[in-house]
């Protein structure tokens, strides 16, 4: 029997209902057993992880909330500390996700704001497409870490007010540092932040962001304060 006898005009529907169940089956045994729901999207052969990380605001204006990574000797980002993050399930909305990400990972309610990029990186047997999300605390503190284990939970957090505390990270190639410093530097080259300390050229506020440490008496950049002082709200 040939594909021509299986779907030419004289095939029966019986016989085009087979040969369809054979092409399903294929391509299901071809599929990778080891991911679990909500995991990943698959796009051809290729495969695609989604996730959203979330920069939570702080009390004072400027700060902002970073993790610290546990120190899992099979982690590039070991120990680092960056931006809480989470993988989309399947069919989740990224604002969806940000809410959760404070839920699964710092145990608090969080009110999504303004989406301030998107980047994406080949991680081998995989492609990571993640987006960063302006976040506010609307209810609880944060606690680290949290209960599930199923997933990556943090050591330690803290308010920073330097955006070069996530440096580190950003060179080991961490999409959420890199997309936070480049919104950052953006904003300072636009004018939308100002140099805590004084007034200071837009070239300041950008090499402030490439040093993982500022220089004793460097100027830092704070994007998130307007001319008027206070937090800029882009939702």
């Amino acid at each position: 029997m040939t594909i021509t006898d299986l779907t030419g005009p004289a095939a029966a529907p019986r016989e085009r209902r087979r040969l369809v169940t054979v092409i399903t089956a294929s391509f299901a045994a071809l599929a990778p057993r080891s991911r679990r729901p909500g995991d990943w999207n698959a796009v051809g052969m290729a495969m695609i992880k989604r996730s959203v990380a979330v920069v939570v605001r702080g009390p004072e204006a400027g700060t902002f909330l970073v993790v610290r990574r546990p120190d899992d000797p099979g982690d590039p980002l070991a120990g680092v500390w960056g931006l809480p993050a989470v993988t989309l399930a399947d069919g989740e909305d990224e604002r969806v996700a940000a809410v959760r990400a404070g839920r699964d990972k710092l145990g608090v309610e969080l009110a999504p704001g303004a989406r301030l990029g998107q980047a994406s990186a080949d991680r081998g047997d995989y492609t990571l497409v993640l987006a960063d999300y302006e976040a506010t605390i609307v209810d609880g503190t944060p606690v680290v870490p949290q209960a599930d284990a199923s997933v990556t939970q943090y050591v330690e957090w803290r308010y920073a007010d330097d955006p070069a505390v996530l440096a580190e990270a950003a060179a080991r190639g961490s999409l959420c540092a890199q997309i936070f410093l480049e919104d950052n530097s953006k904003k300072c080259g636009s004018g939308a932040g100002q140099l805590v300390g004084g007034t200071g050229s837009p070239t300041d506020c950008m090499n402030h962001h490439a040093e993982k440490s500022p220089r004793p008496g460097k100027r830092r950049c704070r994007s998130w304060i307007s001319s008027s002082g206070e937090p800029n709200d882009r939702r």
